[in-house]
C-alpha cells in the first residue's frame, strides 16, 4: 500500500502534470495549432486567472503577508546575484544582464503556481499566493523592463519611468490584484453573490486552461541543437 504522504504528493502533482502533457500531446497530434495556443493563453491569463485572483482578493485578508515578502526578497536577491555575475563575469551589457537575472529569478507563479497552489491546499492558499504574484510581477518585471531602457537609450530613459509602470500596471494579473487591494482599502461591499459566481466559474477554468496552453507551448521547444526537431 503506497505511503500516506506519497499518496498526497503524487495526488497533487499528477494531474498538473498530466493536463500538461495532454497539452503537449494535443500540440504535436495538430489538434492544438499555434492560433489555438495563443487563444489558450489569452483566456487564461486575460480572462480567467484576473477573475480568479480579483474574487479571491476582494476576500482576502493580507494579501500574501510574511510569506510574500519571504518569497520576494529571495527572487530579488537572486535577481542581484545573477545581474552582478552576468556582468562581471561574462561581460554581459546592462540590458542582456537585466534578461538573464530576469529568467534566473522569475518563477511561473501562475501558470504552475496557481494550479498547484489550489491542488495542495485549496482556494483559501490564494490569499497568500497573491501577495507572491503582486510583488513578483510588478517589481521583477518593472526592475528588468527599466534596465532595459537604461541599456537602450542611457540615463535618460528613466524619464520611461511612467510607460513603463503603466505597461506593468496595464497587465490583466497585475490590474485585478491592484483592483482586488483598491476594493478592500476603500472598504467596499462583499461582491454581490451573482457577480462572485459570475467569477469564481470564470476562474475555475483558469487552471487546467493555463496547464493545457502551457503543455501545447512546449511542443515548439527541443532539446536538440538549433535546426533540429
Amino acid at each position: 500500500m503506497m505511503p500516506e504522504p506519497l499518496a498526497a504528493v503524487l495526488s497533487t502533482v499528477v494531474p498538473v502534470f498530466a493536463l500538461v502533457g495532454r497539452g503537449l500531446g494535443a500540440s504535436r497530434r495538430g489538434a492544438i495549432d499555434a492560433a489555438a495556443q495563443r487563444g489558450l493563453i489569452l483566456f487564461a491569463f486575460s480572462l480567467a486567472s484576473p477573475a480568479l485572483l480579483f474574487s479571491a482578493g476582494v476576500a482576502s485578508e493580507t494579501l500574501g503577508g510574511a510569506a510574500a515578502v519571504a518569497f520576494f526578497a529571495g527572487c530579488l536577491a537572486t535577481f542581484a546575484l545573477v545581474f552582478g555575475a552576468a556582468r562581471r563575469h561574462l561581460g554581459a551589457g546592462t540590458g542582456e544582464a537585466a534578461l538573464v537575472s530576469l529568467n534566473a529569478s522569475f518563477g511561473n507563479v501562475v501558470a504552475m503556481g496557481i494550479p498547484l497552489t489550489l491542488a495542495a491546499f485549496g482556494t483559501p492558499a490564494l490569499e497568500t499566493l497573491l501577495g507572491i504574484i503582486g510583488l513578483h510581477s510588478l517589481a521583477l518585471m518593472g526592475l528588468a523592463t527599466v534596465l532595459l531602457e537604461v541599456s537602450s537609450r542611457g540615463a535618460g530613459s528613466l524619464r520611461a519611468l511612467g510607460r513603463v509602470a503603466g505597461a506593468v500596471v496595464s497587465n490583466p494579473i497585475v490590474a485585478a490584484l491592484l483592483g482586488a487591494m483598491a476594493w478592500r482599502v476603500l472598504g467596499l461591499p462583499p461582491l454581490p453573490g451573482p457577480v462572485r459566481a459570475t467569477l469564481d466559474l470564470l476562474g475555475a477554468a483558469a487552471a487546467p486552461v493555463a496547464l493545457v496552453s502551457l503543455g501545447a507551448g512546449l511542443a515548439a521547444f527541443s532539446l536538440g541543437a538549433p535546426g533540429e526537431r
